[in-house]
C-alpha cells in the first residue's frame, strides 16, 4: 500500500534527521515487506545518478543534503491537494499515487509508484508546501465526522465482513522518535483509513440510490479526515 510506505518513508526520514536511527537500517524498514524500492531520478535533484535506479542506501544520505529540517507526508486527492503547490507536473504524479513525501523547506518531493511487487519511488522538483493542520485539530475533525457518520447511518458499520482480512500495520518498523501517543494517532488514522476504504467499494446493503449517495457522503468524510490526521501525526515531530 503506497499509504503504508510512505509513512514508513516519512518518518525514517525525520527519524534520520534526529540521529535516531541508521541509514542502514532505515533503508531495510521502509522497504519493509515489499520486493524492492527503487529510486529513480530523472532531473538529478539528488546528484547521485539520474540514468539508472538506486536503493535507498543510497538515496537516503542525499534527501538529508536537500532537507535538514523536516519532511512531510502528503495524501492529496480530487479537489484537495493536501498541502501540494506545485508544480503541476509533481501535483499531477502525487494526485495519481494519492500520497508523496515533501521536504518542508521546498525543491523536493517524493511520489511512490508500484511496480508488481516492488515500488519506485520518483523524484521530482517541488514548491515549498504548505504546513499540514495540528495534530489536535485533525484529531478533533476526525472524532466528528465518526460520530456524524455515526448519528446519519445509525450504525457506522465502516468494512462489515470486509474488516476481517484487514490487518492493523506493524508499528515496530515505524521510526524511532515519535511518542506513544502520536504512534497511536498514526495508527489509529490508519485503521480509519482503511476501513473507509473497504466500506465504500461496496453499497453497504444499501437499498436505494439516495441510501448509497448519503453512505458514500459520510464515508467519505471519514475517509477525508483520517487522511488529514495521519498526515498531521506523521509531519509534525514531537520529541519522544
Amino acid at each position: 500500500m503506497e499509504v503504508d510506505a510512505s509513512v514508513r518513508l516519512t518518518t525514517h526520514l525525520n527519524a534520520l534527521l534526529a540521529n535516531r536511527v541508521s541509514v542502514e537500517v532505515a533503508a531495510t524498514q521502509i522497504v519493509a515487506g515489499d520486493v524492492a524500492h527503487h529510486v529513480v531520478d530523472p532531473d538529478d535533484l539528488l546528484d547521485v545518478d539520474s540514468t539508472r535506479a538506486i536503493t535507498w542506501e543510497r538515496a537516503l544520505p542525499r534527501c538529508l543534503v536537500v532537507e535538514r529540517t523536516q519532511w512531510q507526508l502528503a495524501l492529496p486527492r480530487p479537489g484537495v491537494l493536501g498541502g501540494l503547490r506545485g508544480p503541476v507536473e509533481f501535483n499531477t504524479a502525487a494526485l495519481s499515487a494519492g500520497a508523496a513525501v515533501l521536504a518542508s523547506g521546498g525543491e523536493l518531493g517524493l511520489v511512490p509508484i508500484r511496480v508488481g511487487q516492488a515500488l519506485q519511488w520518483r523524484v521530482f522538483n517541488a514548491t515549498l508546501p504548505a504546513p499540514p493542520p495540528s495534530p489536535y485539530e485533525s484529531e478533533r475533525a476526525l472524532r466528528e465526522a465518526v460520530l456524524e457518520a455515526a448519528r446519519t447511518l445509525e450504525t457506522l458499520e465502516l468494512a462489515g465482513g470486509a474488516m476481517a482480512g484487514w490487518r492493523p500495520p506493524d508499528i515496530s518498523i515505524w521510526a524511532p522518535g515519535y511518542p506513544p501517543l502520536q504512534r497511536n494517532a498514526i495508527a489509529k488514522a490508519l485503521r480509519m483509513l482503511a476501513a473507509a476504504d473497504l466500506a465504500l467499494s461496496d453499497d453497504g446493503g444499501s437499498i436505494s440510490s439516495w441510501e448509497s449517495d448519503l453512505r458514500s457522503r459520510e464515508l467519505r468524510r471519514v475517509r477525508d479526515a483520517a487522511s488529514d490526521a495521519l498526515v498531521s501525526a506523521v509531519s509534525w515531530i514531537k520529541p519522544s
